[in-house]
């Protein structure tokens, strides 16, 4: 497989596993859609992780969280969710029956932007 199409498989991927966060999902987002200091963290954390599919949830048109997924094995996916306040990062794997299971590695608070 080509980088291109990892990149989609990995994307699918991280659809699946925010689905039930509520937000709207987007790789791709326009200029006017993020303040400058959530464009800047964005675009940092898309820029520093490029085999990785990274994506905004958006809420009644306001960033809410930054996702990442990153394939580290057969099945075995590091997750990291950014908001305004903290980072969880957690691996996580899918079951046979499409159910994401996920164990948190490490919680950091902070100011993201």
């Amino acid at each position: 497989m080509n980088e291109q199409q990892d990149l989609k498989k990995l994307q699918t991927k991280l659809l699946s596993v925010c689905e039930e966060s509520g937000l709207v999902i987007k790789f791709e987002v326009d200029e006017y859609e993020l303040e400058p200091t959530q464009e800047d963290t964005f675009t940092a954390l898309r820029d520093m992780n490029p085999n990785c599919a990274v994506a905004v949830g958006i809420k009644d048109y306001y960033m809410q969280r930054i996702f990442m997924l990153d394939q580290v094995g057969t099945n075995q996916y590091h997750f990291v969710e950014v908001s305004q306040d903290y980072m969880h990062i957690s691996q996580v794997s899918q079951a046979s029956d499409g159910i994401w299971d996920f164990y948190e590695i490490e919680t950091r608070p902070g100011e993201n932007w």
